[in-house]
């Protein structure tokens, strides 16, 4: 930098390194998300992990772990039979 000053030429740059520090900061699975939803991965994804190590074949325990976004799609695929 200049006199401890950097110059940022274009915006992007700036998200760029941004970016970098925040996966340094953050670790991946803290970042996962649902792009649709913004749903956070953690916040469906142990249950499922759960019930594959259970090896659970009960469907509506299968059915209350679902993402928002699979609930959503779900409910679309539904509607749209009836």
């Amino acid at each position: 930098g200049i006199c401890g000053q950097y110059v940022q030429c274009c915006g992007i740059c700036g998200l760029a390194q941004e970016s970098r520090e925040i996966e340094r900061i953050i670790p991946d699975h803290k970042r996962a998300v649902d792009y649709l939803t913004m749903q956070p991965v953690l916040a469906y994804y142990v249950d499922i992990l759960q019930l594959r190590a259970e090896q659970s074949s009960n469907i509506f325990e299968h059915l209350l772990t679902l993402s928002n976004l699979s609930i959503q799609i779900l409910q679309s695929f539904v509607l749209g039979v009836i």
